[in-house]
């Protein structure tokens, strides 16, 4: 299959709709390129040689030796890889020495490097054990796109869930998909080591993944004052959960987190969090978030505790004031417009080496 019209784009993972991170990547390169499945080269619908670029993100979660053979194959035949380094490792790698070795080899293979993080090339380079040399050229920082407009207004004409919570508590906020990784189970032993110190509530907000989590999650839901909502957040849910939230909470594993989409929905919209000092935090003002360092599970709930605390006390008018900062970023520095024009900016100058 040949595409003479426009160059064409191999994209992992493909998702040619949608208000998402991998929908908007995918629009932006869209509009300069034809974009098809990367799939489809894996099952030989499409030739690697009838391709410019292969473009992917999280494909060391999957790589095989069918992937590695064929970016081998792209390479010769001077096909351009673009890979988004986004996590330090893979959040489910069994073996963090193999795990270490698909991002070399990613690395190495890759003719542009996508950062969303500015601090994030030390992390690659520490991993990779790769050059500084052959690794900076590579390195491209782009921002993550904002979500400002994606969502409904702050409001919500259903029943039942939001109808029911129209109180005064403070409320602290985890929004977004609940994996492991994430540390629930953390946020729920911190939260009730200061709960009594404040008149507040605890709302966890996401779709359980894997489903077999769901019955640990259904556990945490039998503390009297948080409330589980296991569920995927659409638009309108997602807007009413942003309204009633003061402060959202990401208790991240800095052993594998790197960047967050959930910490760019918060600051779109005018919301600063309580969060572990992943390398996405590094790029806003220290005094704009609550920002917390952990070295073991111990210290992370005894961290998270303290920094919980303070946001109560720091209060909600100061913490929007805080938010009103981080969307304002939002709309300067991470504009949709300005991802765009930066990454066919990036991809333009890729083609021509």
């Amino acid at each position: 299959m040949r595409f003479d019209m426009r160059e064409t784009v191999a994209f992992y993972p493909y998702s040619p709709d949608g208000v998402s991170y991998i929908g908007y990547i995918q629009s932006f390169v869209r509009s300069r390129y034809d974009v098809v499945d990367y799939a489809f080269l894996r099952q030989r619908i499409v030739d690697v040689v009838d391709v410019k670029f292969i473009y992917l993100n999280w494909i060391e979660d999957i790589l095989t030796d069918t992937d590695i053979q064929l970016l081998q194959k792209a390479k010769e035949c001077d096909v351009k890889i673009i890979w988004t380094y986004h996590n330090k490792i893979s959040h489910d790698a069994c073996c963090i020495e193999n795990s270490i070795s698909k991002l070399r080899f990613l690395a190495d293979v890759a003719d542009v490097i996508i950062l969303h993080s500015k601090h994030s090339d030390l992390i690659l380079a520490e991993n990779t054990s790769i050059s500084p040399d052959r690794l900076i050229p590579k390195l491209r920082y782009l921002p993550h796109p904002n979500y400002i407009g994606d969502y409904y207004s702050f409001s919500y004409p259903g029943t039942g869930f939001f109808e029911e919570r129209k109180d005064d508590c403070f409320t602290f906020l985890f929004l977004g998909m609940i994996r492991r990784y994430k540390n629930i189970e953390v946020l729920v032993d911190a939260y009730n080591a200061v709960k009594d110190k404040m008149k507040s509530r605890l709302i966890i907000a996401g779709k359980v993944v894997p489903n077999s989590y769901l019955k640990s999650i259904n556990e945490i839901s039998k503390e009297s004052d948080i409330i589980i909502y296991p569920h995927y957040v659409g638009s309108l849910e997602l807007a009413a959960f942003l309204k009633m939230a003061d402060v959202l909470v990401f208790p991240y594993d800095t052993r594998s987190s790197m960047n967050s989409g959930s910490i760019i929905m918060a600051f779109s919209y005018s919301r600063t969090a309580i969060v572990s000092d992943i390398c996405m935090t590094e790029d806003f003002p220290d005094n704009l978030l609550l920002k917390y360092h952990y070295k073991n599970e111990r210290e992370h709930i005894s961290n998270l505790a303290d920094k919980m605390l303070e946001a109560y006390k720091v209060g909600s008018d100061s913490l929007k004031k805080k938010g009103t900062c981080l969307r304002n970023i939002m709309e300067n520095e991470y504009n949709r417009e300005i991802v765009k024009t930066t990454l066919l900016n990036i991809m333009e100058s890729c083609g021509r080496v």
